[in-house]
């Protein structure tokens, strides 16, 4: 479907007048009118996301809706965060899915914001799901748990190579949004609170090893336990919106597995 009648599309959906979302747009009914009859076949992205910010102001036009407008007329989609809505939207359809996974899992954007987790997460850093203290994982970052948060309940017996190969791992990831605007704060954020990440972010990275999360294993050493737990890092799509991620943790090996089952209710 081309640009105009899908822009067309979704102002009838909310029973829009060209007037009326033409002035919302700041722009002119005729402008709006070309566009959406294809008469003018690029316009200006600025008017685009002023069209669009209309729109949504109507009513909520997904991150999906807005990629294929942007595709329509050859422009790169924008990969804007999440907003308040879409979280909480994510996040329930996510706990419906995962809450009773065994191993530890959650749910993360783009922005490598933790949103969600399961009650099995805690036990990976020794704390049982209803500890007060796993509320310190609230608005924390992929960044905070693994330059920061983590290491105050736990070892991680293999610190550097694991942070190395997390990072590199996050730039491979993050750099097809590097033009959108929370891109720079995000990294900039990062690199003031943790010197080490700033220091590994500066560094070169070979080539991932898997495709689908951190290629070096976490080997976490929990209270009460001799032997360091092993895991394998997963990331899985989010269905239906790319800015999401689920991150779940698997046991690599026979022993973790048999401590993991020990651990679980």
């Amino acid at each position: 479907m081309a640009g105009g009648d899908q822009l067309r599309t979704l102002r009838e959906q909310r029973h829009e007048s060209l007037e009326h979302i033409a002035f919302d747009a700041n722009i002119t009914y005729k402008t709006l009118w070309k566009i959406e009859q294809g008469k003018t076949r690029q316009p200006m992205r600025a008017i685009l996301d002023a069209i669009l910010e209309a729109l949504h102001n109507c009513a909520p036009v997904h991150i999906e809706e807005r990629r294929a407008i942007y595709a329509a007329y050859g422009y790169h989609p924008p990969f804007p965060l999440p907003e308040d809505a879409e979280r909480v939207e994510a996040c329930e359809h996510w706990r419906a899915e995962y809450d009773g996974t065994p191993m530890p899992a959650y749910l993360i954007d783009m922005g490598q914001q933790v949103l969600a987790w399961n009650t099995a997460a805690p036990r990976l850093v020794g704390l049982h799901p209803r500890d007060r203290r796993v509320w310190q994982f609230e608005n924390a970052t992929t960044i905070d748990l693994t330059f920061g948060l983590v290491e105050r309940f736990v070892t991680i017996e293999n610190l550097e190579a694991y942070r190395c190969s997390f990072v590199g791992t996050l730039k491979r990831e993050l750099r097809p949004y590097e033009a959108e605007d929370w891109y720079t704060p995000c990294i900039a954020a990062a690199q003031r609170r943790y010197p080490d990440f700033k220091r590994l972010w500066a560094m070169e990275h070979p080539p991932p090893v898997s495709p689908i999360g951190c290629p070096v294993p976490l080997k976490v050493c929990l209270p009460g336990y001799s032997d360091a737990l092993t895991f394998h890092r997963l990331k899985i799509p989010f269905a239906g919106d790319p800015r999401f991620q689920t991150v779940l943790w698997q046991p690599m090996d026979a022993a973790t597995l048999r401590t993991w089952g020990m651990l679980l209710p």
